[in-house]
C-alpha cells in the first residue's frame, strides 16, 4: 500500500517511472480525502521514493462512480508510460531470475 503525505485513504492508483524533468515516480490515484464534502478524490502524484506522494490537481466527487470516471480519463492519455513502465519491471523481474 502506498502512503499519501496529505493523509488521504488511497483506493485504486496507477504508478509509473517519472520522466525526464519529473520526479521518479508519478502517478494518478482515487482516494477518499480527510475532510471536505467530497466523499472521494482523483488526484495526480508523484514520489521520490515509490512508497511516499504528495497529492495535487485534485478532481473531487460525490460518487465512486465519478472519481473512477475522472480516473479513467486521466490515465487513457498515458497507455504508453504505463506499458513503459511495466515493461522495465518485467525487466527487472527477468534480470532477478537470471541471478537466482
Amino acid at each position: 500500500m502506498i502512503k499519501l503525505n496529505n493523509g488521504a485513504t488511497p483506493i485504486v492508483w496507477l504508478v509509473r517511472n517519472g520522466g525526464e524533468g519529473e520526479r521518479p515516480f508519478c502517478g494518478v490515484l482515487v482516494a477518499r480525502p480527510m475532510a471536505g464534502i467530497h466523499a472521494y478524490v482523483c488526484w495526480s502524484m508523484y514520489s521520490d521514493d515509490g512508497e511516499a506522494f504528495d497529492c495535487v490537481w485534485g478532481n473531487y466527487c460525490h460518487t465512486i462512480d465519478e472519481a473512477i470516471e475522472s480516473f479513467n480519463e486521466r490515465i487513457a492519455g498515458s497507455i504508453d508510460d504505463v506499458g513503459i513502465y511495466e515493461k522495465r519491471k518485467y525487466d527487472q523481474f527477468l534480470r532477478g531470475v537470471e541471478h537466482v
